[in-house]
């Protein structure tokens, strides 16, 4: 008697635990989102602070020529080394020498190829974007 008891009670385990499973299955949204991680570029990781307006723009061109875009690569990160100072307003301003025409025309610029540009700064959270 306490065989099958004891049988029967992990039947039971594993039933429930196959409902709990299949109920959490069920409460997932199948809207895509999240099915692969936030994929991009990132500017840093192969100028450092070589990196200026033409180059990004360059850059830009390679992540849709390359096919990166098509496979969802489609972040742009700006890293560092492309501000100067913060105005009087506390935003920050490109740096003139380096982003002459300012951040704005290659935010549209990227934009028109499909990717989203992420602008970054330093780690010091003051200067953070």
């Amino acid at each position: 008697y306490q065989r099958r008891v004891r049988g029967t009670m992990k039947s039971l385990h594993v039933y429930i635990l196959y409902l709990i499973v299949l109920c959490s299955l069920s409460l997932a949204l199948n809207n895509g989102v999240g099915l692969t991680p936030a994929l991009g570029w990132n500017t840093w990781n192969h100028f450092g602070c070589e990196i200026n307006e033409e180059l990004a723009r360059q850059c830009a061109d390679a992540i849709v020529s390359s096919g990166l875009l098509a496979a969802g690569y489609d972040y742009f990160t700006l890293d560092d080394c492309w501000q100067s100072y913060r105005d009087a307003s506390g935003v920050i301003v490109a740096d003139p020498n380096t982003f002459p025409n300012g951040i704005k025309p290659l935010v549209d610029y990227v934009h028109s190829k499909g990717c989203l540009l992420y602008t970054s700064d330093a780690a010091d959270e003051e200067d953070s974007v």
